[in-house]
């Protein structure tokens, strides 16, 4: 997994600016991380499987993008890595 997906998914669990943003258009918020080929096409087509595979957890893999998140779901020490 490299750094700008661990980043991405990260920010997906809290940062509702860019939850707004990859909901609207997945695309165009995938060319600000520099992902490699399959972490674009897991998140672009929201592969469950490889998705957890990729996050090391369903449940992580899920909520970064459902879209249903409220500001208590950030951790105040900033993101795991």
């Amino acid at each position: 997994m490299s750094a700008d997906f661990k980043r991405l998914i990260y920010d997906l669990q809290w940062n509702f600016t860019l939850i707004a943003e990859y909901l609207s258009n997945p695309e165009s918020t995938l060319l600000n991380y520099n992902l490699t080929k399959r972490e674009k096409e897991a998140l672009l087509t929201r592969d469950p499987d490889t998705l957890a595979e990729l996050c090391g957890s369903q449940q992580l893999a899920a909520g970064a993008l459902s879209g249903a998140h409220t500001p208590s779901c950030h951790g105040p020490t900033g993101p795991p890595f």
